[in-house]
Parts: structure tokens; C-alpha cells; sequence
């Protein structure tokens, strides 16, 4: 039995779906994380998890108890949730200690047991030296951990995180998804993160949700993400990639449209000949070398630019009317317009 169910979950605004069935399960202790663009629904999705915004229709189900949905409609209160906001939302005048005990203040918990709960927590978050400080002698990272601890002292069945890191610089982004994962991982909370930064749900998830329009486009493990996209969508906005549309003919080639290029595919599925499809490369998938002699799966090009970026360098090649990025760690130490040959893999093709 899944720990976090969700079922056809859904909200409209007016006339607008920003959610539309939205279906997801979630293990006890998992880390899922809803990524997309701006607008795509994700921490609508999130804000109807934690009791802020009413669904359309759907049901939400908690640890085997119904939270939402049959007629029921449990407060944010009684969800047992813990929240992490983009803003930390920590309250300037208390210091970290009274920051991180205001919940069980509110529950009237007694002194003794605050004091234990937040000493254990601080410990967590490695906050044990600013315990007296206040927020403005904190560094955004240090703010964060107090916000995490604030949520992680309740005990809460599911941390909700909406994008907790998208006001750090790069480095400190670094540092904390690392910390938030031992976290998660020493703790054994169920996290549902919400963010835009394909390199965060790739680094920090147990598996993604992608997310467009309101609707799911794909549920997989990072590396399931990355390597099988199920569509244009989920393979242009996870990492790179280079889409061209072409027409899968019998030959078990893809013609590229407007350009004399065609690509061989190994395993042409036989369904989609004569049809409109997309091949899809990843940069770093491809091999380029200086000029040589071509086989089937070589295509010979011009270098018509380069960025060097620091552990790898992104080349811009011309093929027969088509751009195409290749990335590699090698450099080639060639000048523009010198010729280059390029090893393709077998491409992913959406129809």
C-alpha cells in the first residue's frame, strides 16, 4: 500500500486547467519531486496536497487515511504536514531557538519536552552553533535549515518543499540539495519537492514527476527521465537535446525535412513509415573526431562555433543543412569551419 495516493486530483480557475488527473502514488520515505515550467501546475499540485487551495474533484489519501475527496476535507492543520516555503519564512524577531520551538508552542507542549525536540532537530540541520542567533545573522542557507527544522519538528507524515532553493546562489543550491538528501535519507521522511531546476530533481529524487499544462507527462526514475523521455516535451526540458523533425521512410531512415540529411535507424518500428516523427540526439551521446573517413553512422560536418565550459566543451557542428550541439571533455583544437566527423548513436523517435 502506497503512503501518498492521489487520485484524478484536478483544479480549474474559471475556465482554466492549471491541474487536470492528476494520478501519483508515493512510497513511505520516497523522494518524489514535480518539475516544469512556470505555470505547469506543480505547486498548485502542492498547495491542494497541503490543505491551502481546494480541488475541482480528486481524492487525497494520507498513511491510509483520506484527506481529501468522498465529501471529506480535512484542514491543513490536521494533515500532519510539514511546509518549506521559496521564501524560508522565518520570523525576524525570534531567534533560531524560537523559531524552530513555535509549533509546539502553539501545541502547549511543555518546556522540557520543546527544549529536547529542538536540540534534537538542531543536531540535524547542523544549527548548533546559531541557536541564539537571530535571522538577519544567518546566511540564506543557514536560514533554510532553520525553516527545514521548523518543519521537520512536528513529525511530519510528508515534507512538502516548494522550490526551497531557488533564492541561493549556485554553490549554496549545491551544498543544500546534498543536505536535504542526508536528510531525508537519516530521517526517513516521504518529500514532495517542487521545482523548475532539472538538475535538482535530477541530482536529488528518488524518481520525477514532469509536469506541462497541468498534466503529467512522465513518472520515472532520473535516469528513466533522462534516457527514455516519453515525448519532445520531457526530452527537451530534462538536459539537452537536438530535435529534428523528419519523415521515417521504408529504407528504416528518417529524412530530415528542408535538408539533404538522413539518419539511419537500427530498429525502425514499421507502424510509423511514411509518418512524421522527431529524432532526438543527446549532445554528449554523440562522438566527434577530426575529419576521417565515414561509414553509415558518420556524417561529415563544418565547425561553426564552440563553448568551452569548463569540464566540457559544447561544439555547434553544420551537417547537411542541420545544427547540431555535441558536447565532450576533449578538446579538438580545431579552428572554425575546419571539418569534423561525427559518430551518431541510435536516436530516440517520437512519432
Amino acid at each position: 500500500m502506497s503512503f501518498v495516493n492521489i487520485r484524478g486530483l484536478s483544479k480549474k480557475f474559471d475556465l482554466v486547467h492549471a491541474v487536470k488527473d492528476f494520478t501519483l502514488s508515493i512510497e513511505k520515505g520516497e523522494l518524489v519531486s514535480f518539475l516544469g515550467p512556470s505555470g505547469c501546475g506543480k505547486t498548485t499540485t502542492l498547495r491542494m496536497i497541503a490543505g491551502f487551495v481546494d480541488p475541482t474533484e480528486g481524492e487525497i489519501e494520507i498513511d491510509e487515511k483520506m484527506v481529501v475527496g468522498q465529501g471529506i476535507n480535512i484542514s491543513t492543520e490536521e494533515r500532519n504536514l510539514g511546509m518549506v516555503f521559496q521564501s524560508y519564512a522565518v520570523w525576524p524577531h525570534m531567534t533560531v531557538y524560537q523559531n524552530i520551538a513555535y509549533p509546539l508552542k502553539i501545541k502547549k507542549k511543555s518546556k522540557k519536552e520543546i527544549k529536547s525536540k529542538v536540540e534534537e532537530v538542531v543536531k540535524l540541520v547542523n544549527l548548533q552553533d546559531h541557536i541564539q542567533k537571530y535571522p538577519d545573522q544567518l546566511s540564506g542557507g543557514q536560514q533554510q535549515r532553520v525553516a527545514l527544522a521548523r518543519a521537520l519538528i512536528m513529525e511530519p507524515d510528508v515534507l512538502l518543499l516548494d522550490e526551497p532553493l531557488s533564492n541561493l546562489d549556485a554553490k549554496l543550491r549545491d551544498k543544500m540539495r546534498n543536505e536535504i538528501k542526508s536528510l531525508q535519507k537519516r530521517t526517513g521522511v516521504t518529500i514532495i519537492f517542487v521545482t523548475h531546476d532539472q538538475i535538482e530533481a535530477l541530482s536529488m529524487s528518488d524518481r520525477i514527476v514532469v509536469m506541462n499544462f497541468g498534466e503529467i507527462q512522465q513518472v520515472g526514475t532520473p535516469t528513466e527521465i533522462y534516457a527514455t523521455p516519453a515525448n519532445e516535451f520531457v526530452a527537451d526540458f530534462i538536459g539537452k537535446a537536438n530535435l529534428l523533425k523528419g519523415t521515417l521512410q521504408r529504407s528504416g531512415e528518417v529524412t530530415i525535412d528542408h535538408t539533404t540529411l538522413s539518419i539511419p535507424v537500427n530498429q525502425p518500428n514499421a507502424a510509423l513509415t511514411g509518418d512524421n516523427v522527431t529524432v532526438c540526439y543527446r549532445p554528449e551521446q554523440i562522438t566527434i573526431e577530426k575529419r576521417a573517413e565515414t561509414n553509415q553512422n558518420q556524417k561529415v560536418g563544418k565547425l561553426i562555433g564552440h563553448t568551452y565550459l569548463g569540464n566540457i566543451i559544447e561544439y555547434v557542428v553544420q551537417v547537411e543543412g542541420v545544427q547540431l550541439k555535441v558536447e565532450t571533455s576533449q578538446p579538438l583544437n580545431l579552428s572554425e569551419n575546419a571539418e569534423v566527423s561525427l559518430q551518431l548513436p541510435e536516436p530516440i523517435i517520437f512519432s
